[in-house]
This record gives structure tokens, C-alpha cells and sequence, in this order.
């Protein structure tokens, strides 16, 4: 009788202690990280997008597009990684796009992505920019030889992301304007530059001798 009770004790604790194992085992919920936690995990991704932590790239870039304006101290990083190796690392507009104006740390990131060879890296930079908004103005000066980029997704982004910054229509339609719901989504400037060339004739007129802010384009300390 007391060898039976002794096995079935026995028993009990391993049972125990293997599902206590189990439990503290599985990573706490990503919805209970602090912003700077997920800064730290995105950063361990560095250029690829290999599982480098115990939580998925598209989970943590997910979970900071639902904090919005709120996470904006992870905009520097997430623009970044707009650049990153890899067609999916735009993704990371996302976030930056939820933001909103809140996004304003990003800027001097977002316009290092200018000169990328890839398409998708500058038309998403320049999209994250149009929603940026006002505090962008200073930014006006480096996307607007863009309208004349050899692509014409980026020459559309870029003539909606003027017209967003400036509050100055420079799209012949309202469908021509950035749509933030659909992230780096664009219609194609024709061969006839059709989207781009009210910006153009803008720029070239008005914009290029106007005085534009250096403020929120340089590098904080």
C-alpha cells in the first residue's frame, strides 16, 4: 500500500514538473512585448529573414502596425528595413504607415531608401513619406526628381505623396491620391505621364525656388 502511494507521488510530481515545463517553455504572447522588446527582436533579423527569434518577422511587423502612432519609436528600424534583402522587407511600411505623422523619426531613414536600385523600395519609402504628411515637407526637395524616375509606380507615389505633404493637388484625380488602406498601391504613370506631369510642371515652375525646412530630415543625435 505505501510502494503504490509512494509510485502514484512519484508519478504526480513528474507529471507536474513536465507541465510546468512545458508552460514556461512557450513564449509569452507578442501583444504583451513592450515596443522596445520588439525593436530588439527586429533587429536580430538584420538583413535576412531568417527565423532569428523565436517570433515570425510578419507576427512583430503585424503587431506594431496594430500600436500605430504609438510604436513610432520603432520607425527608425522598421525603415530600415524597407530596404532590406528580399522582396517582403517592405512589409515594413506597414507599421510606418499606421503611424501616420507620428512616423516623422523614420524620415532621414526613409530618404536613404531613395537611391535603392529596387522599385518596391522606393515607391514604399516614398509612400510611407505622402503619409508622414506635413512634418515631411522637408523631404520635398529629394523625392521630387522621382517624378522623372524611369519607373512608373514610383513616379505615381511620388506625385501623391507631394500632393500629400504640400496639401497642394497635384494629381488630376482623387484616385490618383495615396490610398493608406493599401499600402505602396499605385496606378502606373503612362508613357504619356499622365499622373506625374501636373507635379512636374509644379515642381519645375514653383516648387524647386521654394524654402524648404531642414527640420525632421537630419539625423538625430
Amino acid at each position: 500500500m505505501i510502494k503504490t502511494v509512494f509510485f502514484s507521488f512519484v508519478t504526480l510530481l513528474i507529471s507536474t514538473l513536465f507541465t510546468v515545463g512545458c508552460v514556461s517553455s512557450q513564449p509569452t504572447p507578442i501583444s504583451q512585448k513592450t515596443n522596445a522588446e520588439l525593436i530588439q527582436l527586429l533587429e536580430t533579423f538584420e538583413h535576412k529573414y531568417e527565423e532569428a527569434s523565436e517570433y515570425p518577422f510578419y507576427e512583430i511587423v503585424s503587431e506594431l502596425e496594430k500600436r500605430g502612432a504609438s510604436a513610432s519609436e520603432a520607425a527608425p528600424v522598421l525603415a530600415r528595413m524597407i530596404a532590406f534583402d528580399g522582396s517582403t522587407s517592405v512589409t515594413a511600411s506597414h507599421p510606418l504607415i499606421a503611424m501616420e505623422a507620428a512616423a516623422k523619426p523614420a524620415i532621414p531613414y526613409l530618404l536613404g531608401n531613395l537611391n535603392n536600385p529596387r522599385e518596391d523600395v522606393r515607391r514604399y519609402s516614398i509612400f510611407v513619406l505622402g503619409t508622414i504628411g506635413e512634418p515631411a515637407r522637408c523631404s520635398t526637395p529629394y523625392i521630387a526628381p522621382l517624378l522623372w524616375d524611369e519607373d512608373p509606380y514610383v513616379r505615381s507615389a511620388t506625385s501623391g505623396a507631394i500632393t500629400e505633404i504640400t496639401s497642394i493637388m497635384l494629381v488630376e484625380s482623387e484616385l490618383y491620391k495615396l490610398d493608406p488602406s493599401i499600402p505602396g498601391s499605385v496606378p502606373a504613370d503612362g508613357e504619356d505621364f499622365k499622373i506625374s506631369q501636373m507635379a512636374r510642371d509644379w515642381w519645375l515652375e514653383t516648387g524647386q525656388y521654394s524654402d524648404w525646412p531642414n527640420e525632421n530630415c537630419e539625423l538625430q543625435e
